[in-house]
């Protein structure tokens, strides 16, 4: 493989490689957890695959998040399972993938700031019994992105 430097630098075209073979490998996962039936893909994680349990859900929720969309190949692996982990609610995952979609880069740290920044608004907002309005009210995005989204 031949590296070149592009927008996404010197790695961009193996962060694409990486995003598909994890893709690849959670739907290769969902089936072979079907295959075994209940109770034994524990099991054949440990013996066949050697992985943790935690890296083969996480390839699975990326999957399940990903394995249509096109814009997220470019992302690097810990972003994918910052976005697919359970613990990223719906109201920070959507305004990032749509940020994701016009451009904006996001790191895995950048995902848990956000997350971070929305269980405190949330939690402010539940203290004062105020009801919220745009689920993207809270999110602190960078600046070329705000003009867009407010005019949305």
């Amino acid at each position: 493989m031949r590296y070149r430097k592009d927008e996404g630098g010197f790695t961009g075209g193996l962060e694409r490689v990486a995003a598909e073979s994890i893709i690849e490998i959670g739907r290769e996962l969902i089936e072979q957890k079907a295959a075994l039936g209940h109770g034994n893909f524990l099991a054949w994680i440990e013996a066949e695959f050697e992985m943790t349990d935690q890296t083969a859900r996480n390839f699975m929720r990326v999957h399940e998040r990903f394995g249509k969309s096109k814009t997220i190949l470019d992302l690097q692996p810990s972003v994918l399972y910052a976005l697919s982990a359970p613990s990223t609610p719906a109201e920070v995952r959507e305004p990032i993938e749509e940020l994701i979609a016009d451009g904006e880069k996001f790191t895995a740290a950048d995902i848990a700031a956000l997350k971070a920044e929305y269980a405190k608004a949330k939690a402010e907002l539940s203290a004062q019994s105020v009801t919220h309005g745009h689920a993207l009210a809270w999110l602190p995005v960078p600046r070329s992105s705000r003009s867009r989204m407010h005019s949305r």
